[in-house]
């Protein structure tokens, strides 16, 4: 089995196990990827440098180069997008609670990582 195809089924496995996983492990995993993006920025960043060198080198279009491109404040960004996942779900979660409507967990597994 080649490494993509390995790292594709793990993905697989790994969004099943969160969307089967209570609001707080969400949270837990969302913090979890924001501090290993917070941890391995520099690393990201100098690898995103290299993937983008090599595809000016061959020819890919100035505005895919501009999309694929992780600047510091992308990848910033990409943390802060994650903590406001944490705290609106967390939120939503709340209120609904404090209206004392009977909302499951399950109701939001679907759209919890989108």
């Amino acid at each position: 089995m080649s490494l993509t195809k390995q790292q594709a089924t793990a993905c697989k496995r790994a969004s099943n196990a969160i969307a089967n996983a209570s609001l707080e492990k969400r949270n837990e995993v969302l913090r979890l990827i924001a501090q290993g993006l917070d941890e391995a920025k520099d690393a990201i960043h100098d690898a995103n440098v290299k993937d983008i060198d090599d595809a000016v080198q061959n020819g890919i279009s100035n505005e895919l180069i501009d999309r694929l491109t992780l600047t510091p404040d992308r990848i910033e960004s990409m943390k802060e997008g994650l903590f406001t996942l944490i705290d609106n779900r967390t939120h939503y979660e709340k209120k609904t609670n404090n209206r004392g409507h009977e909302k499951t967990d399950s109701s939001l597994k679907t759209s919890a990582l989108r």
